[in-house]
């Protein structure tokens, strides 16, 4: 909807809630009392199916964490806020010439970073998803020690990219080193489908 549409529903809605209450007085052309009651039957129907969705999703999340996190999830300046947990991303020069986005996840009550340095915001959304949900101490540490074996691969990757680049496409260092860096995209790829399996 537009923001017109948007405001012209508020203001139906506030209408009906003065109709209701006794307090609204019309101004303007007027209608028939069917018409009236008509309009109030649709609007009354429109508010009943709107809050029967809205509960059902509240109670759905309770059983389904995944919704449960969508449903409390919105946009900062920092990055995303889920329920008590904010989730910040923070680029940082790793290697030269290697810019990378890092994310930490902050403690709303606390105001404290819980962790940092997260290579993936998979990886902190899935923290944050156990930290909330599962409250299961084992998971959350399996993701951050998958998270760290993803940062690790990158790494190794980027320095084998490095190196190739640096060396003569004759030479059998470079064999070598093309092979190193195609075994570590093969480890990268793996440390990722692990880490989301975990999630």
């Amino acid at each position: 909807m537009t923001n017109p549409d948007t405001n012209a529903m508020a203001d139906i809605l506030g209408k009906l809630n003065q109709v209701e209450s006794g307090s609204y007085r019309k101004t303007g052309a007027s209608a028939s009392g069917d018409e009236v009651g008509a309009m109030h039957d649709v609007l009354a129907k429109l508010q009943e199916a709107t809050n029967g969705a809205a509960y059902s999703v509240v109670d759905e999340g309770k059983n389904n964490p995944e919704l449960a996190a969508a449903v409390n999830t919105s946009r900062t300046e920092t990055g995303v806020s889920i329920s008590r947990y904010d989730i910040r991303s923070d680029k940082k020069t790793v290697q030269e010439g290697l810019v990378k986005t890092f994310y930490s996840i902050v403690d709303n009550r606390s105001g404290k970073v819980i962790y940092s340095d997260l290579g993936l915001f998979e990886s902190a959304m899935g923290v944050v998803k156990h930290k909330l949900y599962t409250k299961d101490d084992n998971k959350v540490q399996r993701v951050l020690d998958l998270d760290q074996e993803y940062v690790g691969a990158m790494m190794e990757t980027y320095g084998y990219k490095r190196r190739l680049k640096q060396l003569n496409e004759s030479s059998v260092q470079h064999d070598v080193t093309s092979a190193k860096y195609s075994n570590s995209r093969t480890k990268l790829s793996a440390a990722k489908i692990k880490l989301l399996k975990a999630l």
